[in-house]
C-alpha cells in the first residue's frame, strides 16, 4: 500500500471518528513489511467452498458454540457439515431434494430445542462436508 493510500485511509477514518462519532483507531506502520505466502501443508485441508445445489437444506445455528455441534451429532447419530448462509456459518444437518425428509428432520431437531432453519439450498455454500465438534470456531 502506498504512503498516499495510507494517508487517505487515515483521513477518512479521522473524519468518521470526528463527524459520525464512530469508534475506531488508525495504526500507521513504521515500514511496509514484505508479506510472503506460505503454501498449505499436506496435512491441512484445502479451503474450497462450493455451492450446495438445488433442493432443501436443514441448518442449525450453533451460535459459535462447538458443543452444540456435538449435541446435534449425538441426537442424529450422524456427522454434520459446516455451511455459509446469508454470510453466517451454520451446521448443515441435511441436504436433500425430498421435502418430506427435510421437514421431518427440521421438526425433529426443533422439538429437541435446536434453532433450526429449512432453506433453499441454492443459497447455501458448503464450507466443510464434515466437522469436528471441537474445531468449528
Amino acid at each position: 500500500m502506498s504512503k498516499i493510500a495510507i494517508e487517505r485511509c487515515c483521513a477518512v477514518l479521522s473524519f468518521a471518528i470526528a463527524v459520525a462519532f464512530w469508534p475506531g483507531f488508525a495504526v500507521r506502520p513504521q515500514a511496509l513489511a514484505q508479506v510472503t505466502a506460505t503454501p498449505p501443508s499436506e496435512n491441512s485441508p484445502a479451503y474450497n467452498p462450493q455451492p450446495l445445489g438445488t433442493g432443501y437444506a436443514v441448518l442449525v445455528d450453533y451460535f459459535n458454540q462447538p458443543e452444540i455441534a456435538a449435541q446435534v451429532q449425538e441426537a442424529l447419530k450422524k456427522e454434520v457439515g459446516l455451511v455459509s448462509y446469508g454470510q453466517r456459518p451454520y451446521l448443515l444437518v441435511l441436504h436433500t431434494t425430498d421435502q418430506k425428509n427435510a421437514t421431518s428432520t427440521f421438526e425433529n431437531l426443533s422439538d429437541r430445542g435446536f434453532w433450526v432453519m429449512l432453506v433453499d439450498s441454492d443459497k447455501v455454500t458448503l464450507l466443510r462436508s464434515r466437522v469436528e465438534a471441537t474445531k468449528i470456531r
